[in-house]
């Protein structure tokens, strides 16, 4: 394994299940395999409530408090994190992984400073501590661009712009040189304009640091621009995998052709694709492909057993009885 390839994160039949008094057991994530290298870029797309944010939240042992989480393995830097106690955790979080959440708003908090939040991972995982500390916060927030650092680190984040405050959670992400993090949805609530600065930031800083980076989207034009490959999750599994270039010329799994379908071209300003249907209920899941209910392709088949994953080559694999013919 190259330099370039050297692992990052591995990822075996991760699962989420969470407890709710109303609906039972809810299978937010049920079985999800990835690995991620160093400085290599990994999307997980799909609809909302397809298990993308949980999955983030699992790895992180971040999940709710009725929440479980299980996995075969969870490797990191040689440990497995499934069996790290949260004190162990709280060590690496932030140091070692870091997570950039989709509303920064909710993130920060708002009776503290810039200054203060950004010296709070700083002073915990590198021991800094007066003057040194104050001058790699402005340097923390010099790297993402942000204008009279040594102004902002004393504003509170009602004070800053949507754009501003999703740099300084940047900030606080890249602030002890991590090398896996985790980016979800961080341009949402962002408009377009600004969405592109953060995201060329993001990219510029992975390439200074390395880091390897797991982007999670609803948006495939983003996925096409950020991402080095690509898995698509739906109903809390991933259902096709491959390199991003591939995976969009080639869909293989329906779901990932329908979920193309609906990005806008020249040839479609009149009317977008549409996926017919809703996802499936996770405290109900079909017994067979949870994607039959709303695929035109399936048949009887389809509805009685999910489908073995079938792997093409290295990297590229789908799960489907009647896949796509390229």
């Amino acid at each position: 394994m190259s330099a370039q390839e050297q692992l990052v994160l591995d990822v075996r039949n991760l699962r989420v299940t969470i407890s709710s008094p109303t609906r039972g057991v809810v299978r937010a994530v049920d079985g999800v395999s990835f690995r991620v290298c160093r400085g290599e870029t990994l999307g997980i797309v799909g609809e909302s409530a397809s298990g993308k944010s949980m999955t983030a939240l699992g790895i992180m042992r971040l999940q709710p408090p009725n929440a479980q989480v299980e996995a075969e393995q969870i490797w990191f830097e040689g440990q497995d994190l499934v069996r790290l106690t949260q004190q162990q955790m709280r060590r690496l979080r932030g140091r070692r992984i870091a997570m950039i959440p989709q509303d920064p708003t909710t993130s920060l908090n708002p009776a503290f400073t810039m200054g203060d939040q950004l010296s709070e991972p700083l002073a915990l995982h590198r021991r800094l501590r007066g003057a040194v500390l104050r001058d790699e916060v402005i340097a923390a927030l010099r790297r993402v661009k942000v204008p009279a650092p040594e102004h902002r680190v004393h504003q509170f984040p009602h004070q800053l712009s949507g754009g501003m405050r999703q740099r300084v959670v940047g900030a606080i992400a890249f602030s002890c040189n991590p090398v896996l993090l985790i980016a979800d949805e961080p341009t949402t609530a962002l408009d377009v304009t600004i969405q592109h600065q953060i995201l060329r930031l993001l990219k510029e800083l992975q390439r200074q640091i390395g880091v390897g980076l797991i982007f999670i989207t609803h948006d495939l034009s983003l996925a096409w621009r950020m991402c080095d490959r690509v898995a698509v999750m739906y109903a809390g599994r991933i259902v096709e995998t491959g390199p991003v270039g591939d995976l969009f010329a080639n869909p293989r799994h329906p779901y990932t052709a329908a979920l193309l379908a609906c990005l806008p071209t020249r040839d479609s300003v009149e009317r977008l694709g549409v996926i017919e249907g809703s996802p499936p209920d996770p405290a109900a899941f079909p017994s067979g492909c949870r994607f039959a209910p709303r695929c035109s392709r399936a048949e009887d088949a389809c509805r009685v057993k999910y489908p073995e994953e079938t792997q093409l080559k290295r990297d590229r694999s789908f799960s489907c009885f009647l896949p796509m013919r390229t």
